[in-house]
């Protein structure tokens, strides 16, 4: 017997376990389970994502049921309006009124205002300001987690 044949011969007795009825019948098997969990993950996945959206547009909407929608105009004007005043309180949280501060404040082009400035702004508020694209997923998460649970705001404030 040369080493074609029995070259042929183990791969024809290697190629019967896959022509076999049994083996056919248990992949299928196999397949249509594994087909089925996949069906019911998309479906169970389908559904939490459903649940979780309609929730939060739920509490989006609560949250603006009452804010009337404003005009372009009086938008524009809340954004650019620099005026400001400040409540005054004494000890023991004692009112004692409002002070309004004749700040002048201009608006200033970014290209104007000094790197000093800006290193310390962003120092204090993102110190990873220049390595990410602007949204940071954990501090998305961080926010909503804080504004569900009414938790304490992080910030850079000593209490």
């Amino acid at each position: 017997m040369s080493n074609y044949d029995k070259f042929k011969e183990k791969t024809q007795s290697f190629y019967q376990i896959f022509v076999n009825k049994y083996t056919k019948k248990g992949a299928n098997i196999t397949y249509l389970v594994v087909w089925n969990l996949i069906l019911i993950f998309l479906v169970i996945g389908l559904i939490g994502a459903s649940f979780a959206g309609g929730a939060g547009a739920g509490y989006f909407a609560a949250l603006v049921k009452d804010e009337e929608v404003r005009s372009y105009e009086d938008m524009r004007k809340n954004i650019y309006n620099y005026e400001e005043s400040t409540e005054m309180f004494f000890a023991n949280d004692v009112y004692l009124g409002k002070y309004r501060a004749d700040l002048v404040r201009e608006e200033v082009d970014l290209e104007n205002v000094s790197e000093h400035l800006i290193n310390a702004l962003v120092s204090t508020e993102d110190e990873y300001f220049f390595e990410h694209e602007g949204v940071v997923p954990k501090a998305i998460v961080r926010a909503i987690v804080q504004e569900v649970t009414n938790s304490a705001n992080q910030t850079g404030e000593v209490p």
